[in-house]
């Protein structure tokens, strides 16, 4: 076993050959290692940390995202540890001959690969955390992700290198020729059909936006089949662009490069595979980030940082003076404004039926002031009481409509300390809605929270505003420090925009485009080393068709056309059934919000510019001038 091993090691670096090809695996793991680490490590600081949920769904988060990455990353890994898989196995086989046995021979595959991989694991590794310590970043990996990584990716490399075929060399060509000209199955291409009937008829049954346990059950059966369907059509799809470009150009280029198309090996396609299904899983997880961005607690946090800072805090009779002093001082502060708050009730109830007590906040302003604070207010009266949320419904809607009077007081004791005042409350209309509708208002007070607007001259209320206390409005500039500020001074904001939430969602975005990069990127490099693979290995099907006479330029576009077409009308494929997955997905709620349709765009524009340009890469040594070997060799 040890003579097998120091045999491996010796291989590794014995050849010209031999050493690209262990330099192309020592460089394919140090930087799917960098590259998965700085993923895992981004993913757990954005959104690792947040209390917005339990540590266990974060947990299955981050193992998702663990997954996606390592998708394109273990294909690289095991396309590159089969690099040059013929010339290997015959090499293999040789041993065999001389003596190994099958134990033996694997051993020797095993260290050769093996070897170069955990050396190129822990280069990237150990890149990865002293670039985090150099820049001061907290995006150093953790050891138990160092750990899984570096054990875990030269497992996939050696496992790989370690399957040489048991035929010989001319065998195993029939059998090649065999497998790659026979049509795939059209039966491949029925989970993602079913999967997209499922998802329409999902999307016509819920056109009154009313969610049912089967249509969610439609939508995620929906889901599941395509991104299953996905990954089995790959195959189909590529059988069926050949076709169409052999049966609808009548150039040399397109015969030649269809005809290559239809010998796809079936590495190829799993290659092409792995992007789609990665840019699949991508678009329709940026589709779900939507969801979360529609939420009210995260459009009212994302307006706190992004377009102004407000805060209400609750402030004593007779301290307005001093704590407008010290807030107008905070670095930032832009403007106050102050609402004396009443506490109150009012009795619900038919004659005859039991009388319910209702509790009531009212604020004290006239539109003037209320408009001041906020300009889009309308609706609002002087003079006339008015009501800010559709607390009662109105009697042509079927409610009891609002009660005559309300009962208010200073203070916040469920009782009043020196007598109630009686406000008559029976014309109020929702301020900023239609007469008589149920609809929210049309304008934002928040921080503000109150039933009633009562203004200042209603009989009675003046007295009771000199004891009452008083609410302070901050507002600042866009930041997310107000609270903190206030909390110096000892003023404690009664409500607060949940910021953890926004950064748990602002976290996500980034890890999804993040991903984005990380899978198109490794995908369409472990697409370029398989294509560069196959064409060496098909050398001599080039020697051929120069010595015939085949223009060096005529090659050269065949390959191109060959490499470019799958992979940017795969791209475009997956990118638009992640988009429509993602759609049917928004589609279950009317408050869930539009797909990303301009991202998505931008995202397939970069994917075809890119395969495009990757296409060309492995134009690069196609149509070369013939060497004297090459033609010995044919």
């Amino acid at each position: 076993m040890i003579a097998a091993v120091a045999l491996g090691v010796r291989l590794a670096w014995g050849s010209p050959g031999r050493r690209v090809r262990s330099l192309s695996v020592l460089a394919a793991s140090a930087v799917g290692t960098s590259v998965l680490l700085a993923v895992w490590a981004i993913a757990t600081s954005r959104v690792g940390s947040t209390g917005a949920f339990s540590d266990q769904e974060v947990g299955r988060l981050i193992a998702g995202v663990v997954a996606a990455v390592a998708l394109p990353v273990v294909v690289l890994a095991a396309t590159v540890g089969r690099l040059s898989a013929q010339l290997r196995d015959r090499q293999l086989a040789n041993l065999r001959l001389l003596g190994l046995s099958a134990a033996q021979t694997r051993t020797v595959a095993a260290a050769e690969a093996g070897l170069v991989a955990v050396v190129g694991t822990a280069l990237g590794a150990a890149l990865t955390v002293a670039l985090a310590w150099v820049r001061g970043t907290d995006l150093v990996p953790s050891p138990a992700a160092c750990a899984a990584v570096i054990l875990g990716l030269p497992a996939v490399t050696v496992a790989v290198a370690v399957l040489p075929q048991r035929l010989d060399l001319r065998r195993a060509l029939d059998r090649a020729r065999k497998s790659d000209v026979r049509r795939p199955s059209p039966w491949r291409a029925a989970p993602l059909g079913v999967g997209l009937v499922l998802c329409l008829l999902a999307r016509r049954a819920n056109n009154d936006f009313m969610i049912t346990g089967s249509e969610v059950a439609t939508v995620f059966a929906g889901l599941a089949l395509v991104s299953l369907g996905i990954i089995l059509v790959v195959p189909v799809f590529v059988r069926l662009l050949a076709d169409l470009l052999a049966r609808g150009f009548s150039g040399p280029t397109a015969m030649v490069a269809a005809r290559r198309l239809q010998a796809q090996p079936a590495a190829t396609t799993r290659v092409i595979a792995a992007l789609m299904v990665g840019l699949f899983l991508l678009v329709g997880a940026r589709s779900v980030v939507v969801a979360f961005e529609e939420t009210p607690q995260y459009a009212a946090a994302a307006d706190h940082i992004e377009n102004g800072q407000r805060a209400a805090v609750t402030v004593p009779a007779g301290g307005l003076d001093a704590a407008r002093r010290d807030v107008l001082a905070l670095p930032g502060v832009r403007d106050t404004f102050a609402f004396p708050v009443l506490t109150g009730e009012v009795t619900l109830g038919a004659p005859g039926d039991p009388v319910e007590r209702v509790p009531v906040a009212a604020l004290v302003a006239g539109c003037d002031e209320l408009r001041r604070f906020a300009p889009a207010v309308d609706g609002c009266v002087d003079g006339v009481v008015s009501s800010l949320t559709p607390r009662w419904v109105p009697r042509e809607l079927g409610g009891t409509g609002a009660p005559d009077t309300a009962a208010l007081w200073s203070g916040t004791a469920d009782a009043p300390a020196a007598g109630a005042v009686e406000v008559p409350i029976s014309e109020a209309r929702i301020t900023g809605t239609g007469e008589g509708s149920l609809d929210e208002p049309t304008w934002d007070i928040r921080p503000l929270w109150a039933d009633l607007l009562v203004p200042p001259g209603t009989p009675g209320v003046e007295s009771l505003t000199t004891r009452a206390d008083t609410t302070l409005v901050v507002v600042a500039g866009p930041g997310r420090d107000l609270y903190q500020q206030l909390d110096a001074l000892g003023l404690t904001a009664t409500t607060r925009e949940d910021i953890e939430y926004y950064d748990f969602v602002a976290g996500m975005r980034t890890v999804i485009w993040t991903l984005a990069a990380v899978v198109l990127s490794i995908g369409l490099l472990t697409f370029a080393v398989a294509a560069g693979d196959r064409a060496v290995a098909r050398r001599r099907e080039l020697t051929s068709l120069l010595l015939v006479g085949t223009p060096p330029t005529l090659l050269r576009r065949a390959q191109w056309l060959e490499a470019a077409l799958p992979t940017a009308l795969g791209c475009v494929a997956a990118i638009v059934s992640g988009l429509f997955a993602g759609s049917t997905y928004l589609q279950l709620g009317s408050d869930m919000g539009d797909p990303p349709w301009q991202q998505s765009a931008l995202l397939l524009g970069i994917a075809v510019l890119a395969s495009a340009a990757v296409a060309g890469v492995t134009v690069i040594g196609v149509g070369s001038r013939l060497k004297a070997e090459h033609i010995r060799a044919e």
